[in-house]
């Protein structure tokens, strides 16, 4: 997105920074990234695609492996802002899973020189990894459930550890945590986000569904009155089929299913490397397996009947095609 006002020349201009600085991006050089994007905002203070790319990379320092949170959180709010809404979830996501790596980076430089000094940072890391699920707008219920399970099977492998250098993220919430798991400590942070999110996901769904069945009422209502030729209602069925099949992907695609299948996996491999007479660890290790099983049940279910009137609808639609021929 570029400016009104802007010649040619200068559009021109901006693209090409904006080419040179997705390039940099690419090579992992932030530094380049940031001067190049500024450089390009100079011209262009709105440029969606600069902002984008400073949402991602501005504040990371990939030398020194240090990151501002406080620039990451703002410019992503700021970029989000100036695309259409339709296309923030996806965007955000992205923004947020190109941060992710970033904080993992953080994260490893911190544990390999382990000491109460480390500790202190990587408790700050996390606290400010924290704020960025709380803060960073158009999360999606599923992104920020699944990362709450990925912080507590950090903390669960970390409290397992042998290696100081493992234990660390244990260390951390034992010391400074309250003893709180920060497995914990995200779920209670976040569960208000998490159910404003789920809603928001369910209502979209229903006025969804609403639309499809005036549409479909409305279709019938044209055909029976003969305004409409059977290919013309051909044509906007299969539209229509669409919608409801896009509806099914969006709505399984977030949900968590991959998150409890990696997490089944996680739990099975540490109870199989777990030495038999570490009952406790292996009587934890295979409570957390059930719930797990119990949660994924429980989400299979709550999908089920979710998109049960989606599907409904896709198959009165699919049988009316089929009549039409």
């Amino acid at each position: 997105m570029v400016a009104e006002g802007l010649d040619l020349h200068m559009t021109q201009q901006v693209d090409d920074l904006l080419d040179k600085a997705q390039a940099a991006y690419e090579a992992d050089d932030s530094t380049a990234v940031a001067d190049l994007c500024r450089e390009a905002l100079d011209a262009d203070p709105n440029n969606a695609r600069a902002w984008d790319l400073l949402a991602k990379f501005g504040g990371w320092d990939a030398k020194l492996y240090v990151l501002d949170f406080d620039f990451a959180i703002d410019s992503a709010a700021h970029a989000l802002g100036l695309i259409p809404e339709s296309q923030r979830y996806d965007a955000a996501a992205e923004i947020y899973t190109a941060r992710k790596k970033q904080i993992a980076h953080v994260l490893e430089s911190e544990m390999m020189m382990p000491s109460y000094t480390a500790a202190k940072q990587l408790h700050a890391t996390m606290m400010d990894w924290k704020r960025m699920l709380e803060e960073i707008p158009y999360l999606s219920a599923a992104l920020i459930e699944g990362e709450v399970t990925l912080v507590n099977n950090l903390c669960l492998r970390s409290k397992m550890g042998v290696m100081p250098g493992d234990r660390l993220v244990y260390t951390a919430y034992a010391s400074l945590n309250g003893k709180e798991s920060y497995g914990d400590t995200f779920q209670k942070a976040l569960d208000g986000r998490l159910q404003r999110e789920r809603a928001r996901q369910e209502q979209h769904t229903g006025e969804l569904l609403d639309d499809v069945r005036s549409r479909r009422d409305a279709l019938a209502e044209r055909v029976a009155t003969g305004l409409l030729s059977p290919d013309d209602e051909k044509a906007e069925l299969m539209e229509l089929l669409a919608t409801c099949k896009n509806e099914l992907v969006s709505v399984e695609g977030q949900s968590n299913r991959v998150v409890y299948a990696q997490q089944l996996e996680e739990l099975e491999r540490q109870l199989e490397a777990t030495k038999s007479y570490k009952v406790f660890k292996r009587q934890d290790l295979t409570r957390k397996i059930a719930d797990t099983r119990e949660k994924a049940e429980q989400l299979e279910a709550e999908l089920a009947t979710a998109t049960a009137p989606l599907r409904e609808q896709a198959a009165a639609i699919e049988a009316r095609l089929a009549e039409l021929g």
